[in-house]
């Protein structure tokens, strides 16, 4: 299945996890990151566990600010997910 990470064709906390590799970093903004982490948020059910992953923060020219990771650390936070940092 192809399908938009801003708009996810699946209902309301249908997932027990979920998984996204490599692909927030894409978003060209940090509005559309908020969204589709929002969007992932969405249909997971609640203590359903996530994993993102986006380019180390270590890399030299990295595209995804420490602000960024702020952000996903939020906004799992309020809606009763955890964040783990590996």
């Amino acid at each position: 299945m192809i399908c938009d990470n801003l708009a996810l064709p699946f209902r309301d906390e249908c997932f027990d996890a979920g998984l996204s590799i490599a692909v927030i970093h894409h978003f060209a903004t940090t509005e559309r990151r908020v969204a589709a982490l929002k969007e992932l948020a969405r249909v997971l059910r609640i203590g359903g566990k996530l994993m993102v992953s986006v380019w180390a923060m270590e890399q030299r020219h990295r595209k995804v600010s420490s602000s960024t990771n702020l952000l996903l650390q939020r906004i799992l936070f309020y809606s009763s997910y955890t964040y783990l940092h590996l």
